[in-house]
């Protein structure tokens, strides 16, 4: 299982569905402490904020598993964040409802339905 931190920006209506909006992310070591690694999240996302000169904005911060493919999976806290162009004006934490061993369990078998389909899809 894989377990990281991603931030994203919030796009702006009437921006391209089809753009990327991935800033950053960051594997973490799925064996470590799951809650100091749900609270390192703001910390993290203000350092890559501020690092990649991002400019006024919203932004989602998660903290949560990946799928197989790297994308993210479930979460276990995102947070928002309007940021300046220099420091975070407001945030908003929302922690998931389902607790780790839940999103573990879930994170297995969504990985295990997408492993299947790619058999099939090979096998076709």
């Amino acid at each position: 299982m894989r377990l990281g931190y991603t931030l994203e920006e919030a796009p702006a209506p009437g921006v391209s569905p089809g753009r990327d909006v991935r800033v950053a992310s960051r594997e973490l070591d799925a064996h470590g402490d799951w809650e100091r690694l749900r609270e390192g999240l703001h910390a993290w996302a203000v350092e890559e904020l501020t690092r990649r000169r991002c400019e006024f904005g919203l932004y989602i911060a998660e903290f949560g598993t990946w799928l197989a493919e790297g994308d993210p999976g479930y979460y276990l806290r995102e947070s928002y964040f309007v940021w300046s162009g220099d420091e975070v004006f407001t945030t908003h934490v929302e922690d998931s409802g389902i607790n780790v061993e839940g999103v573990r369990v879930l994170t297995a078998q969504a990985d295990s339905y997408h492993d299947l389909r790619r058999r099939k899809a090979h096998a076709s």
